[in-house]
């Protein structure tokens, strides 16, 4: 009996309820309305309303109310660059991707030409060298021929007198048949 009634006590003591009116604070809704009336009483509204705000900073005034803003304006252009980033990414991946395609189907139809023709005529092959040999060694000797010119033309240059030259030469010669 004696253990009944201490778990009994111990119940109430937890709840709140010590069998004394004074002695904690009152739980509930109950509670916070007689904590309202013995503060206020009664005039909860009227205290609340004509009480006096703390001064604080104009928002604008604030740092972080800038830095906010900011950030906030910042968002737009950041998305537009990295949009445009990525298109960029994009289209380099694609352009790389054509040509590296256009170059295998470059690669494969010459193949398929060197193979037809290496089938077909080996000859032709060997003709087509011919002719590039042909057309090598003509303009070697084209070239050849002209610096020969150039040559003969310098050195003719070189032993003929001036304009006027022979005519000394005439006059030198008459001056020692004289003596």
């Amino acid at each position: 009996m004696l253990r009944a009634g201490l778990k009994r006590g111990l119940g109430l003591q937890r709840r709140g309820f010590s069998g004394s009116v004074g002695s904690g604070p009152p739980s509930g809704k109950r509670a916070v309305e007689e904590y309202d009336e013995a503060k206020y009483g009664g005039w909860k509204s009227t205290t609340i309303l004509f009480a006096e705000e703390p001064e604080r900073k104009p928002l604008v005034a604030r740092w972080d109310w800038h830095v906010v803003q900011f950030l906030l304006a910042m968002i737009p252009p950041g998305l537009v660059l990295l949009i445009v980033q990525w298109a960029r990414h994009d289209m380099r991946q694609v352009d790389a991707r054509r040509e590296k395609e256009a170059l295998e189907k470059e690669s494969e139809k010459l193949a398929a030409v060197m193979a037809h023709q290496q089938q077909t005529s080996p000859a032709l092959v060997q003709q087509l060298v011919e002719q590039q040999a042909a057309k090598v060694d003509a303009a070697l000797e084209r070239e050849a021929s002209q610096r020969q010119q150039a040559a003969a033309a310098a050195a003719a240059a070189q032993s003929a007198p001036g304009p006027g030259g022979r005519e000394q030469q005439q006059q030198q010669q008459q001056q020692q048949q004289q003596p």
